[in-house]
């Protein structure tokens, strides 16, 4: 089998075979050497940079068309003379036409570099950009031949735009995955190809200081401006030098609660959330699921994710204890540590705070203050265009630019299922040892945990009564009344020390009608359909919709609404206990 004969032609222009030694060795290269010209060179790079025949009229007006024809077909016949004495295994040179043979063992990196270039996978864009090695055929310079210097003109300005869609794609993609390090890498490379890519040079001035390079941003600022001014003689654009002096006053803050607790099996939510948050156009993201279901654990897991992408930090605030717009203004005021000034409406000093800045905010327990709260987002989404949020709320937030993502409980069908987990560990924690991995404890844990829907609080609230309570006795005492899934550690937030109090917490904000609706759908195990809903609970679809919105029924698989059974639990005691609702059924 002949080497494999390698042409570069993206940088300086290079020829290599590269020939195996047998039993296994690796190739080794063999340079190339003995062209009898730089024309002789410019004509087997164009062969390989176009792959297809070739008239001879053709190539000897391309490169000695200055000449009468008679010497320019004796100056090409003499260079394909020597290309078929070094490479004449390579080469197709006919009485009319020239090509490199189609199938013999050719790799053209600019060939190789064009086709991974134009795929959409990540790691074919990588392979793209390590064979850009500078323009098509750096430093080759070729007298008297105008065509050819045209054809290369075009064909470098094509490949150098390529390289530059290329690797600006790929630090998107970077970006969009959290991996900052190697956007940079990529936004480096590509400004130094290109150092007049006055976007480009943003984007990397963005992603240094997001990183914690503020004297790097700061530097590939300047750079950015000395190249500008050295090539074109003008300034950087006014968006360049803003950018420039919002880093320079940035002061990044991280002001997130500590974990209390294991973070068990959200791991494709929060990706998912990563994914979201890294888009530019998601501005707002609502968690919603029923108290208990882990909202806040995966909002704050979400920002933890996010630190490295905001300038100017990453805010935790609670809006539990919270009832107007007001309030919300003077809570996100406080986590931010600005003074309040009493003179000035606090929504309008929060928003001109904001208006420049670039940050994340997670708003806990949003439904406290949606209707109050809803304008003040909207104003926040408007005026502050480098601001997101993650909102926590057992209720769906009503902007259409939302992006939203509805929790279910955790798997909970083998020992290996994330609410499994979460009860072992838990349990373990609060006796001191582990409970035993037998088929009968494994069994009944298994069934505690399905018995509770996966539901996070519950079953951090279920797996402590192991010191002083069988899994047999929890599981017969949950069926009879989950008022036993309560705690008294003061570590816990007052309102998730009992099930029970949550869920009250949701009860208090509902309509008469729609308290009556949900004690009535309590009657169904199992589920329901709407028409059963309707014929014997006396439901409307839109009583039906707000009950989905406030998470306390949930649409599966558009046919079946379902009910956390613990929450049934809970609307069949008020039912039960209520004589006023009992009449309204």
């Amino acid at each position: 089998m002949p080497p494999i004969l390698e042409l570069n032609l993206l940088g300086a222009f290079g020829a290599t075979l590269q020939r195996s030694e047998g039993s296994g060795k690796p190739a080794q290269p063999s340079l190339v050497t003995g062209f009898v010209s730089v024309k002789t060179q410019a004509l087997l790079a164009y062969l390989a940079a176009t792959r297809q025949r070739h008239s001879r009229d053709v190539l000897a007006e391309m490169f000695w068309g200055n000449m009468p024809d008679v010497e320019a077909r004796t100056n090409l016949r003499k260079a394909l003379s020597n290309l078929n004495k070094l490479l004449g295994s390579y080469l197709d040179i006919e009485r009319d036409a020239i090509s490199l043979k189609p199938n013999a063992p050719i790799v053209i990196d600019a060939a190789q570099f064009e086709h991974l270039a134009n795929s959409t996978d990540r790691s074919d864009l990588a392979r793209a950009v390590t064979l850009y090695r500078g323009e098509l055929l750096r430093g080759l310079v070729v007298k008297d031949a105008p065509p050819f210097d045209e054809w290369l003109i075009v064909e470098r300005e094509r490949l150098r735009n390529l390289a530059t869609t290329t690797l600006r794609e790929l630090a998107n993609m970077e970006v969009r995955q959290g991996n900052h390090a190697a956007a940079i890498r990529h936004l480096q490379t590509l400004v130094a190809h290109e150092p007049l890519d006055e976007p480009a040079h943003r984007h990397l001035i963005l992603l240094l200081a997001r990183s914690g390079q503020r004297a790097q941003s700061l530097a590939q600022f300047e750079s950015c401006q000395a190249a500008l001014r050295a090539q074109l003689g003008v300034p950087p654009e006014q968006e360049t030098s803003d950018l420039a002096n919002r880093i320079r006053r940035s002061q990044r803050v991280i002001k997130l609660p500590m974990d209390s607790t294991p973070f068990i099996g959200r791991e494709p939510e929060a990706d998912q959330l990563r994914l979201w948050l890294s888009d530019q156009s998601c501005r707002v993201v609502t968690i919603t699921g029923i108290g208990g279901i882990g909202k806040t654990r995966l909002a704050q897991k979400a920002a933890r994710m996010q630190i490295d992408r905001f300038l100017d930090g990453v805010y935790f605030v609670s809006l539990a204890d919270v009832q107007s717009t007001q309030g919300v203004a003077a809570a996100v005021l406080t986590a931010l540590a600005v003074p309040i000034n009493s003179n000035v409406d606090t929504q309008t000093q929060l928003s001109s705070w904001l208006r420049d800045r670039e940050l994340l905010f997670v708003l806990d327990n949003f439904e406290h203050v949606i209707d109050a709260g809803t304008p003040l987002l909207m104003e926040w989404l408007h005026s502050s265009p480098q601001v997101k949020l993650v909102v926590t709320s057992r209720q769906q937030l009503r902007l259409r630019s939302s992006w939203h993502l509805a929790l279910d409980g955790l798997p909970s069908n083998d020992l290996t299922a994330a609410g499994v987990e979460l009860f072992m560990r838990v349990a373990a924690r609060a006796r001191g040892v582990e409970l035993p991995v037998d088929a009968d404890t494994s069994g009944r844990v298994v069934d505690i945990c399905r018995h509770l829907e996966g539901l996070p609080l519950a079953i951090e609230l279920a797996a402590p009564l192991t010191r002083f309570m069988t899994l047999t006795q929890i599981r017969e005492s949950l069926q009879q009344d989950a008022a036993i899934l309560a705690s008294s550690a003061l570590d816990y937030d007052p309102r998730h020390r009992s099930l029970h109090a949550l869920f009250e917490q949701s009860w208090m904000q509902l309509s008469e009608g729609e308290r009556v609706l949900f004690c009535t759908l309590s009657v169904f195990r199992g589920g329901f359909k709407t028409d059963a809903a309707i014929k014997v609970a006396g439901a409307t679809v839109p009583l039906l919709n707000s009950l989905a919105d406030r998470s306390l029924i949930r649409l599966q698989g558009g046919a079946r609404w379902l009910m956390h059974d613990l929450l049934r639990q809970f609307a069949f005691a008020k039912l039960s206990l209520d004589p006023t609702l009992a009449q309204a059924t």
